[in-house]
């Protein structure tokens, strides 16, 4: 008997000068086998910006550089149709594609692909937390079906039907701006559709050669083979749910908590962020 073909196809996207330790992609790469998934590798490229090749440098004042953002949202597209092609050569279609950030390291490997499927195969599966006003973005399980709306959020852009999608994920207490992040861009583009939630294992490193890195805001390394870390609260709640799991907690299904107290003391305050028509939590089914 032959090996199963792999169900799932993992891109991994990041910027070309920022590839992580060999001790992160070997992480990704075991958690690849745990999601029985094709690994692919997207590595988006920084051009020198405009204005060191224009010849009128003095007329230039401000510059937005925004070559990271757009361009991995060109080549997302450039991997949707790299996967089509890819399944027709295969003949056979991935029941799921799957996004990781090249700088999310995983400090335990996530759940099986089939405990995935027992629990809602349906719904796109994302770490709890770091949503920033969105939707976080560090790691999706997207069903086949749904992979064109999650990795396709560049057509809508360019053709002008994402600027009504943002406003209406957005609608109430903040103003929608395109250039606040994928977090948002993510909210709008997956309006309606359900996501579910599993704990964070996993947490965004900062390169000494980013720009927290420059000005010392990563977290603290004891010794210089320690790996750094973008948010410290994210690497802690991921250290602790790791933890447990190495005692040998294992995992379980589980509706959404109940808080008493509440939230917010005052229900407007819940209605401006988790109603079903307003706030940065609108408009999902958790």
């Amino acid at each position: 008997m032959g090996v199963p073909a792999p169900r799932a196809a993992i891109c991994m996207a990041g910027p070309a000068n920022r590839l992580p330790p060999q001790k992160t992609l070997d992480r990704a790469g075991l958690a690849a086998q745990v999601l029985e998934a094709d690994a692919f590798a997207l590595l988006a490229r920084k051009a020198p910006p405009f204005w060191q090749n224009s010849q009128f440098p003095a007329q230039v004042y401000y510059e937005e550089d925004g070559r990271g953002r757009e361009a991995l949202l060109v080549d997302y597209q450039r991997f949707s149709s790299g996967n089509n092609t890819w399944e027709a050569h295969r003949d056979e279609p991935y029941k799921y594609w799957i996004f990781a950030r090249l700088d999310w390291h995983w400090l335990y490997l996530p759940p099986s692909l089939s405990l995935f499927e027992q629990v809602d195969p349906a719904k796109i599966w994302i770490p709890d937390g770091a949503d920033w006003d969105g939707i976080n973005d560090r790691f999706a399980l997207v069903p086949r079906h749904l992979g064109e709306r999650y990795f396709g959020r560049w057509k809508p852009i360019l053709n002008g039907s994402y600027v009504p999608m943002l406003a209406s994920a957005h609608a109430g207490q903040l103003d929608p701006r395109i250039e606040r992040g994928p977090e948002w861009s993510l909210l709008a583009t997956l309006s309606r559709i359900p996501v579910a939630r599993f704990a964070a294992i996993g947490a965004v490193l900062c390169p000494k050669n980013s720009r927290r890195g420059r000005h010392g805001r990563c977290t603290r390394r004891d010794k210089e083979s320690d790996l750094s870390f973008k948010y410290s609260a994210e690497v802690s709640e991921a250290s602790a749910n790791a933890a447990r799991l190495l005692k040998g907690w294992t995992w379980q299904p589980g509706a959404a908590p109940l808080l008493e107290p509440p939230c917010f003391k005052d229900p407007e305050d819940g209605l401006a962020c988790c109603s079903r028509t307003l706030g940065p939590c609108g408009l999902r089914a958790w």
